[in-house]
């Protein structure tokens, strides 16, 4: 009988120590970064990812693309007008003015999405500014604007 009390007490202790041995081995290479590693690597990789698209989005408001996108408007309502004149000269042809049409409204359309995208804090030219409220709604030129031309169906 206490050979079989001995010999049960010694099993316990011993499966006791080698759970332990089990569970303290289970937490160094869970701290080591050997167990569960994949899943915190696809977290990390997910959290880059998250900031670099809101550094993205911080660099489109920053003030050198601010003011980039700024000198490119200036340039393309230039090129815009120039459009609108060649229109008027050339209103005894009705294929080239046709083409003139087709020209201005691609280049409407590009201001207005260049336009959605310029910042709040860009204050534009009340002239420009009245141009966009006429011609524009959330970076897609109107049906209402001159240089609407409605596509072919």
């Amino acid at each position: 009988m206490s050979d079989t009390i001995i010999q049960f007490w010694l099993k316990f202790w011993l499966l006791i120590i080698i759970a332990l041995a089990i569970v303290g081995l289970f937490v160094g290479l869970w701290q080591g970064g050997w167990i569960l590693a994949a899943n915190g690597t696809a977290h990390s990789i997910q959290i880059q990812k998250q900031q670099a698209n809101g550094q993205y989005q911080i660099q489109q408001q920053g003030a050198s693309n601010q003011e980039t996108l700024r000198a490119r408007i200036g340039k393309d309502f230039a090129q815009l007008t120039a459009e609108d004149v060649q229109v008027a000269a050339a209103a005894g042809n009705p294929g080239l003015v046709g083409t003139l049409k087709v020209e201005a409204a691609a280049q409407a359309a590009q201001l207005c999405q260049e336009g959605s995208q310029v910042s709040n804090a860009v204050a534009y030219p009340p002239d420009e500014r009245a141009w966009f409220s006429a011609n524009c709604s959330e970076g897609v030129l109107v049906p209402t604007s001159k240089y609407y031309v409605p596509s072919a169906p």
